[in-house]
């Protein structure tokens, strides 16, 4: 029996029961249920959809809003439905991770209902505490920012409007702002009365009594043409807070951008919403453990999940980035020979294929490097793996091999390479960092490698960037799981931590950053088992479908047999130079005229980009930025033929700024249009790039001193 699981934009109900008649389902038991609390916009659109349901299917309808406190446990009630009946739940588009087990059924209600007018007596409304003297939603702002180090916003749950629009009147603040939820908004508002935060979203059927009734202060409706539900508040565009009835109604996400080098995931904002609340962000790492319990489930759980996605034995959660998780890795090893009487153990051998950060982490560690050779088509040369693990035999500590390889394919040989290093008395550390080519497809310990790290802030949706945040935690097998890192603050509450161990620290903190942790937890708990896999199956897919639109344009680099990648693959732009002196560079830029941040640039191979789009881009936005490095190919091509000048034109000059094509004194020998509009979807939503072309190498070969001179101290004093 299907079930229908439907995720609906909260301002519209869904038009499921037609559809379910019209397909012929059986008539069965129906259950709404309602993610919030009772008497919220939620609860009502339930209604609503099912008194729709109940006319159309002649069945009863029961709406069941006792769940509370947020959307993921209502999905969990579709989830865990009984087979005889129907579950439907009522929540944001992109607050539920859509599983492919249940029958989805998004409309456009525009088409078929009024979303206006279905939640019309709904808005939602901004009130205050009395106490704070501002009039209006401008005095407000301004009195917050001007009095206030941190605003306490109460909300009705996590992840409904209500906390959308606290959301955005957090960023129109412009400071730090903590959300305050309860499970549901009768309680809210009692908190409110009793001072316990500052501000109130709520819909207007719960707060328009107590406005009336003179005991809060209301400050604006979310949105144009529901002023009749409270006539004498102004909507939050005439409050001087454009937009806002349009961001609350959409689901939210944090975007990533362009197809990158490196794993970066669209981060739903139901994964990070925890770390705001006070219970995570508060307790210091080194708590007492009857004050941190929650922390340590988490920890147990997902070091629980890791070992089964990597088909390791142990994991610790301690390394604060990948390249510390390459370090400890390392560490472990060492230790392992160290126990063994192994001390002369120190040569790793490192491909030339490996990720960048390898041999700076062997260094580090105390370890010999030998860089074993690449074939033509990228992948590791297994005859001089054999020579350089034959001649080092008596010093082998290990190998450090990533898989898929940094050139973006499948070592083919990979299980021989782990076997000749194990033949010469070697372990095998595994770089995590395309683990996003791995999971739910294979593993790290099946292939037969001994410890790997993994990137938690690239596969497990961790956002990152700028050098932070992130967590590469290492998962081992037994034989190494006594070596793992340790803290003094860490209990024998393992059988393989040992008085050594907890002396070999890599963090100053014994889970790294552990509050980071919620995110990875959550992405692996919303998605499950099948979800996981199916990211990869898509990372994968995605990459070969855009080889596939580039491959005739472009020189791709290093594919596989079949003439594929794994997750991510290389555009070579070398051959341009010489055609038509048009550098990597030169197409980075003007990537930027097309909306678009470049893909990681000259590595692993100079000159060349390299593109992953990961499973979180959708076809449009691949065909997007392959059209653009298509036509991009056309600009070159122009130059090739001569057609337009070597030195000045729309590559050469890229990015295109605002300023630049306004100023009268245009005397480029191609049109305005051209330079900012070279495709049609870049008219519809332009990105403008703030700064023209500007010299990169410039600052690195000159050297500029910016001393002041001794007299401005003594002016200043």
């Amino acid at each position: 029996m299907k079930r229908y699981c439907s995720y609906l934009v909260l301002a519209a109900a869904c038009a499921l029961a037609p559809a379910a008649a019209a397909q012929g389902y059986p008539a069965k038991p129906i259950t709404v249920v309602v993610p919030f609390s009772a008497g919220g916009p939620t609860d009502t659109l339930a209604r609503i959809l099912g008194e729709r349901m109940r006319t159309t299917l002649g069945q009863p309808i029961l709406v069941d809003n006792t769940t509370g406190a947020g959307g993921s446990i209502g999905v969990g009630k579709v989830v865990r439905a009984a087979p005889d009946g129907y579950m439907v739940s009522i929540g944001h588009w992109g607050t539920h991770v859509v599983n492919g087990v249940y029958y989805t059924l998004p409309y456009n209600l525009q088409t078929d209902l009024d979303p206006v007018a279905m939640v019309a007596s709904n808005p939602q409304l901004i009130i205050s505490r009395l106490a704070i003297p501002a009039a209006n939603l401008k005095e407000l702002v301004v009195w917050t920012k001007a009095n206030k180090d941190k605003v306490l916003v109460g909300t009705g749950g996590i992840g409904g409007a209500s906390h959308m629009v606290a959301v955005y009147f957090g960023n129109q603040i412009g400071q730090k702002f903590q959300f305050v939820p309860y499970r549901g908004g009768a309680p809210a508002l009692a908190g409110l009365l009793a001072n316990e935060f500052d501000l109130y979203i709520t819909q207007v059927g719960s707060g328009i009594g107590l406005v009336r009734a003179g005991k809060v202060r209301a400050y604006a409706v979310t949105a144009k043409n529901r002023q009749a539900a409270a006539p004498e508040i102004p909507t939050v565009d005439e409050a001087g807070m454009p937009g806002l009835h349009t961001a609350v109604w959409h689901g939210y996400w944090v975007p990533k951008g362009t197809p990158k080098d490196v794993t970066m995931k669209l981060n739903a904002a139901s994964e990070m919403i925890p770390l705001s609340w006070q219970h995570w962000s508060k307790i210091h790492p080194f708590a007492p453990k009857d004050q941190a319990e929650g922390y340590q489930f988490i920890v147990r759980e997902l070091s629980k999940y890791l070992c089964e996605i990597t088909a390791f034995d142990a994991c610790s959660l301690q390394p604060n980035s990948g390249a510390q998780g390459e370090y400890a890795g390392l560490l472990t090893i060492k230790a392992y020979h160290e126990s063994r009487g192994d001390h002369h153990r120190n040569v790793m051998l490192i491909p030339i294929s490996a990720h960048g950060t390898n041999p700076a982490s062997a260094v580090m560690a105390g370890m010999h490097v030998v860089v074993v050779k690449a074939l033509e088509n990228g992948y590791v040369d297994v005859e001089d793996l054999k020579l350089k693990a034959s001649q080092n035999a008596d010093k082998l500590a290990g190998i450090m091999i990533t898989y898929p390889s940094t050139y973006g394919v499948y070592e083919e040989t990979i299980k021989e390479i782990i076997k000749i290093v194990h033949q010469h008395g070697g372990q095998v550390y595994m770089d995590g960092a395309n683990m996003n080519a791995q999971v739910g497809l294979t593993a790290p310990g099946m292939i037969g490698a001994d410890v790997c790290h993994l990137n938690l802030h690239k596969t497990f949706a961790i956002p990152h960037g700028g050098g932070g945040p992130g967590m590469g935690p290492i998962c081992a097998k037994k034989h190494l799981a006594a070596f793992l890192p340790g803290h003094i603050r860490l209990s024998n509450q393992q059988s393989a931590i040992s008085n050594q161990q907890r002396n070999h620290a890599v963090s100053a903190a014994p889970y790294g950053s552990a509050s980071i942790l919620l995110i990875s937890y959550a992405y692996i708990r919303l998605l499950g088992r099948d979800g996981v896999r199916s990211a990869t199956e898509y990372a994968i897919l995605n990459a070969n479908y855009m080889l596939a639109r580039l491959k005739d344009q472009f020189d791709i680099l290093y594919t596989n047999h079949h003439g594929a990648c794994a997750h991510e693959f290389i555009v070579d732009l070398r051959p341009f130079k010489k055609s038509a002196e048009v550098e990597a560079v030169d197409v980075a830029k003007r990537l930027m005229d097309y909306g678009f941040h470049a893909p990681t640039m000259s590595f692993p191979v100079a000159g060349t980009i390299m593109i992953e789009p990961t499973e979180s881009e959708d076809k449009d936005e691949l065909d997007k930025f392959c059209d653009a490095l298509l036509s991009i190919r056309r600009e070159i091509a122009l130059v090739e033929e001569n057609k337009i000048d070597r030195k000045d034109n729309p590559l050469k000059n890229a990015p295109h700024s605002q300023f630049v094509v306004c100023s009268d004194d245009w005397k480029k020998p191609y049109s305005r249009e051209l330079a900012v509009f070279p495709l049609d979807y870049v008219k519809q939503n332009k990105f403008w790039p703030s700064v023209s072309r500007v010299n990169d190498t410039y600052g690195d070969r000159n050297l500029i001193c910016v001393c002041p001179p001794t007299e401005l101290y003594a002016a200043e004093a």
